[in-house]
């Protein structure tokens, strides 16, 4: 079971949700505990990129197989770059990337939507898809830029198979990331469990799935900083399997 907090002027009301609904919950209607301002949303994010960074190289580490050629030192580095387009604002970036022009940054304009991703209709939902097209594209050229550097474009500037592991790297370590962290499900006004992860490829949902035990064992910890326990328990409580 699920326990949802609302508050009702001065009572608070605990509404039990079974499990196996709790993933098409919206979450709106919760009241939110990590994120409140458009400050919380920046450092949630900055955290979210620490995090991913701590998972990547977790990763790396059991699974180094899997990801010939990376660098752990390497690796660090270009995760430490993820969702650059949200959280970097200094004006040689803003430049660099053609976001000099905008009037409010990628990371504002998604707070006005904060919350209620899966229930826009129209208007915003085009423009959301907008945004997410704007910051895919220079995410995708920030990474192009630490590959040029590192040598790790191929002669016609196409992704060398190097540079391709530190992609799937990073989309597999994200999407655990995004479906676990309770912040995320803030976000999204949704909340997930590890089988809603948006990796198709059946070996990189079987990474992910182990992953998911170190999440677990770090939330569960108590004393990490960037890890919070998930909404949903972990999958192997819940009888979900890959």
């Amino acid at each position: 079971m699920f326990r949802c907090l609302l508050l009702w002027g001065a009572f608070v009301i605990t509404i039990v949700y079974p499990l196996e609904l709790v993933a098409q919950r919206p979450l709106e209607t919760c009241e939110r505990v990590f994120v409140h301002t458009l400050e919380d949303f920046r450092a949630h994010t900055q955290n979210h990129i620490r995090r991913i960074v701590v998972l990547g190289t977790e990763l790396l580490q059991k699974h180094s197989e899997d990801f010939p050629g990376i660098d752990p030192v390497l690796l660090a580095e270009f995760l430490t770059l993820h969702d650059q387009s949200k959280v970097n604002r200094s004006r040689d970036f803003l430049e660099r990337y053609g976001l000099d022009g905008r009037d409010t940054s990628i990371q504002e304009e998604l707070w006005n939507f904060f919350g209620r991703w899966d229930a826009l209709s129209g208007e915003d939902q085009t423009r959301v898809q907008d945004l997410k097209k704007d910051l895919n594209a220079v995410d995708h050229a920030v990474a192009l830029d630490f590959f040029g550097r590192r040598n790790l474009l191929q002669e016609d500037g196409a992704l060398s198979p190097v540079a391709h592991n530190y992609l799937r790297l990073e989309r597999i370590v994200d999407s655990v990331d995004t479906v676990l962290a309770p912040a995320r499900a803030e976000e999204f006004g949704k909340v997930f469990g590890i089988e809603n992860m948006y990796l198709k490829a059946p070996e990189d949902r079987a990474l992910a799935y182990e992953l998911e035990h170190f999440y677990f064992e770090r939330a569960n910890n108590g004393t990490d900083p960037l890890f919070f326990k998930p909404i949903l328990p972990p999958s192997w409580e819940r009888g979900v399997s890959e």
